[in-house]
């Protein structure tokens, strides 16, 4: 597209920069209001790498990534005030007319997992509970 020699309507009384002189074709926006040496200014300010990567500071230096809670394990397990991982006993959800009474009431609450597994599902939890 060809500039004409006469600006748009809306354009009219903007005074063209010699900035964009090596263009065929005035720009689309009115240059007084963008002048290029302002826009070129506010980018020195910026670093000229910026990094992606996870963990990374602006300024260079490096974090550790955070550690997530494996969220099938906070389903099932709970840490107490003592540090036990408690969890709910196995088989209470149905069919329990055929368990005696003494059975039924031994599986009520909640019980205490097994000493070598506590320490792998407090690594899970990331020392959260709930």
């Amino acid at each position: 597209m060809q500039s004409s020699g006469k600006a748009p309507p809306h354009f009219a009384n903007v005074k063209q920069s010699e900035d964009f002189a090596f263009l065929a074709v005035d720009p689309p926006f009115p240059l007084a209001r963008y002048p290029l040496k302002s826009v070129v200014s506010n980018f020195a300010n910026f670093p000229a790498v910026v990094s992606r990567h996870i963990g990374t500071q602006p300024t260079g230096e490096s974090t550790m990534p955070k550690m997530k809670t494996h969220k099938g394990t906070k389903k099932r397990f709970r840490l107490s005030a003592s540090g036990k991982a408690m969890h709910r006993k196995a088989g209470t959800s149905h069919l329990a007319h055929r368990i005696t009474t003494k059975r039924r009431r031994n599986l009520r609450g909640t019980g205490a997992l097994a000493v070598p597994m506590e320490k792998k599902i407090t690594i899970a939890l990331n020392g959260y509970s709930n």
